[in-house]
């Protein structure tokens, strides 16, 4: 079934990620829900690495801008390859959800509750949405990794355009959850709660 229908296992990891979602955002769940969004997160990060390795084809996955003139007077031409967005974006989201999870599980064990303060609050709410606006991104994107035939088949605008979205949103997302995880780690040193 895997081999007809790649996209399969992500639509079952996207269910799995709705419930870890809903778990984050109710406070006595709310360790558990990190916990699961890491485990996710790790299994999410090992299939797009072996979908990306088994690909033989996935240099020519690209997305190719012909005719782009520089600034010297120059044409050139564009290809940035697919998959390069999804190695960085869902590295970066692996990394921000294990630092999440180890901040959160140090706060349970000390105060038994994850206690902070406001602030830190606002960045714990901001890291969540962020990291759902990029696992939606690069769930578009490995669906269009999987479906694209390969080369330089001809895409629409439109198509392009939303390609181009999700690697601007992927890059922006997973760049902002890394630097939420590391703003809420520092309570991980701090003697007080926030």
């Amino acid at each position: 079934m895997a081999i007809c229908f790649p996209f399969i296992k992500y639509l079952y990891l996207s269910c799995f990620f709705i419930t870890a979602f809903m778990l984050t955002y109710n406070e006595t769940t709310e360790i558990i829900g990190y916990s699961c969004v890491f485990v996710l997160q790790l299994v999410f990060t090992i299939a797009v690495a072996l979908d990306i390795i088994e690909d033989g084809n996935r240099d020519a996955k690209i997305l190719y801008f012909p005719n782009i003139p520089n600034n010297i007077g120059i044409i050139t031409e564009t290809k940035v390859p697919i998959w390069w967005f999804l190695v960085a974006g869902s590295i970066l989201q692996f990394v921000s959800s294990l630092i999440t999870v180890i901040t959160s599980s140090y706060l349970y064990k000390r105060f038994n509750s994850l206690r902070m303060s406001r602030q830190n609050r606002w960045y714990l709410s901001a890291y969540k949405t962020s990291y759902i606006i990029c696992t939606v991104l690069l769930m578009i994107l490995i669906f269009t990794f999987l479906q694209f035939g390969g080369g330089t088949i001809a895409l629409s605008s439109t198509y392009k355009l939303l390609v181009v979205v999700c690697f601007i949103g992927i890059i922006i997302t997973s760049s902002l959850d890394v630097f939420y995880s590391n703003r809420l780690s520092k309570l991980i040193g701090s003697t007080t709660d926030g």
